[in-house]
């Protein structure tokens, strides 16, 4: 009986203990969920904080703090002065009151700076993200300070490969270096000059110039380099360029970034910018004086209302994004039909076949030099998806009218810009289901993409090939500096041939060597490889030799309005070469 008794009582303790253990157990899970959803939603106030301006309105009379964004002023929230505090990093905290106090406390002569930074912490991930703070009124009677905050991560950039390391160079001479070491009249630079609307001496704060630094940090590369000169200038070189068009594409890439961080920081009415541009020909071996030279022309820019300036030659143009003359000509270019549309065929050596028709556009009585020029401001002019619907329903048209046979490819170039387009366009042409259609990418383009978007070009390649495009990517030099997932996601390679390239010329060894090379590298990704601008016979001959079977040329069959067969004379002398 006391045996059974004792036995009882111990199952009744042994009870309640597992009963206390899972109440404990239970109140750390919930306290643990509560404490995590918290820090979540804190989390997500931050992200949503940040790249948005936050108007605060600190009551102290009545210890509240009103608080919205400026993308939604309907949505107010309220938040004690303590918690207002409390968001900052501890250490700053009584900065910040002292600062809110000293702004308060004279109506007259107060010397306290309207503008502050500090530091927002973030629970979670455990970031940091900067507080740019900027007074925009005081009402000394209510006590009420309205203030704008604007949240900047500290560190956005995503650690490098080595191969792809940023340099940014924080001296002149060590970017003077760059450019004298790259002994080569390719290549262009330009300066974006940033300055205050309200009073150009006023200096610019130095986050909100940290955070368009990282704008250009994110398009540089090994073969773009940047540096910060004074605190509101950023110069960029780019040893590759060579053509004009590609620049500007590039800047006005860089210019509509700047934009929308300006716009959606409310900043608009506050900073502007100037761009001068040159190419590094004209300052050949003398980088510092290509330097002072934009320097000069973007701070005159300023003075002169003018967004955009070329140095050429000695000579200074303007380039105003308010200059109607340009609109005026893409708009009649488009509108009076001044293109010329041209086709040029692939031939097979192997098959003895076409394999397909390059196409090529070209303004006609234009002070447009080439169909890249005129896309490129076309960009500027927001009429490049109707120039691009021009190009692509004139040549597709005429290819699917004029081919004699459905296995026939068009190669049809395509811009940055204009792949937002080639869906909806290409899908209101007649008989574009029965045209076999490759859309040729440039390298060069590509690489002016931001470096961390590899995975967006190929997913964006895949999504063209499952709506049945083919894809080509037309090389601009020997060295391939995109990711091996990009090259391995087209169907083709398109490399031009150096037009003086021979068997028999000896100052074209060392071309010839970097062009073996070049070829060595396509040959792991199992693509076939087209060489086009291949001018001569002899250089039909060499790339006969270099197993390169897949060739564009003027000497087999030159460019015309029309979609032409291969003459016969160069079906016969195509086959002498090859017995």
């Amino acid at each position: 009986m006391i045996f059974s008794n004792f036995i009882f009582d111990n199952g009744i303790l042994l009870t309640i203990g597992i009963l206390f253990l899972c109440s404990v157990i239970l109140f750390i899970t919930i306290t643990f969920i509560i404490s995590f959803q918290n820090e979540k939603k804190f989390d997500k106030l931050i992200k949503e904080a940040t790249n948005s301006l936050r108007v605060y309105v600190v009551d102290l009379k009545n210890d509240r703090v009103y608080y919205f964004n400026r993308t939604n002023l309907r949505e107010r929230k309220v938040l004690s002065v303590t918690d207002f505090y409390n968001h900052f990093a501890i250490n700053e905290r009584d900065d910040i009151m002292n600062w809110i106090n000293c702004l308060v406390e004279k109506e007259k002569d107060n010397e306290t700076p309207l503008m502050k930074e500090a530091h927002v912490p973030s629970k979670t991930k455990k970031k940091v993200f900067l507080s740019l703070l900027q007074v925009e009124k005081i009402d000394y009677k209510k006590s009420l300070i309205f203030i704008d905050s604007y949240l900047l991560k500290t560190n956005t950039s995503k650690k490098l490969k080595t191969k792809d390391a940023l340099v940014s160079f924080a001296t002149v001479e060590q970017f003077s270096k760059l450019l004298l070491n790259n002994n080569t009249t390719k290549g262009m630079t330009f300066i974006f000059n940033f300055y205050n609307r309200r009073n150009p001496d006023e200096e610019i704060s130095h986050l909100v110039f940290a955070q368009l630094k990282n704008i250009f940090a994110s398009h540089i590369n090994q073969y773009k380099q940047m540096i910060e000169y004074g605190n509101h200038q950023i110069i960029v070189t780019d040893l590759k360029a060579s053509h004009r068009p590609a620049i500007m594409q590039f800047i006005t890439l860089l210019k509509s970034e700047v934009n929308t961080f300006l716009m959606i920081s409310s900043l608009l009415d506050n900073i502007s910018f100037t761009i001068a541009a040159v190419e590094n020909k004209f300052f050949f071996n003398e980088p510092d004086k290509l330097i002072n030279t934009l320097v000069s022309l973007s701070e005159s820019a300023v003075e002169e209302n003018t967004t955009t300036v070329w140095y050429e030659e000695g000579k200074v143009i303007a380039h105003s994004d308010d200059n109607e003359a340009y609109r005026t000509e893409v708009e009649r270019i488009i509108r009076d039909k001044k293109l010329k549309f041209y086709f040029r065929p692939i031939f097979d050596l192997e098959r003895m076949r076409v394999l397909g028709y390059q196409t090529f556009a070209e303004p006609q009585d234009s002070f447009f030099g080439s169909i890249k020029e005129l896309k490129a401001y076309a960009v500027r002019t927001e009429d490049d998806r109707a120039l691009f619907a021009t190009i692509a329903r004139n040549t597709i048209t005429r290819f699917s009218q004029e081919k004699d046979g459905d296995d026939l490819r068009l190669f049809l170039p395509i811009n940055n810009y204009e792949k937002n387009y080639v869906n909806r366009t290409l899908s209101h042409i007649q008989n574009i289901k029965s045209t076999h259609i490759v859309l040729v990418y440039s390298e060069q383009e590509l690489c002016d993409l931001p470096k961390d978007n590899d995975d967006g070009i190929v997913t964006e390649i895949r999504t063209f090939k499952s709506k049945g495009y083919e894809v080509a990517l037309e090389l601009n030099d020997n060295d391939l500096t995109l990711s091996s997932s990009i090259y391995e996601s087209f169907d083709f390679f398109m490399t031009d041939v150096d037009s003086n390239l021979s068997l028999n010329d000896k100052s074209a060894q060392k071309s010839l060597i970097n062009f073996r090379n070049l070829i060595e590298k396509l040959l792991k990704y199992h693509k076939p490889i087209i060489t086009t601008n291949v001018s001569s016979w002899n250089g039909v001959e060499l790339m006969d030799k270099l197993g390169i079977t897949l060739i564009s040329s003027d000497a087999i069959s030159p460019m015309d309005e029309n979609i032409l067969p291969i003459p016969a004379k160069s079906i016969m002398k195509i086959k002498n070469i090859k017995n």
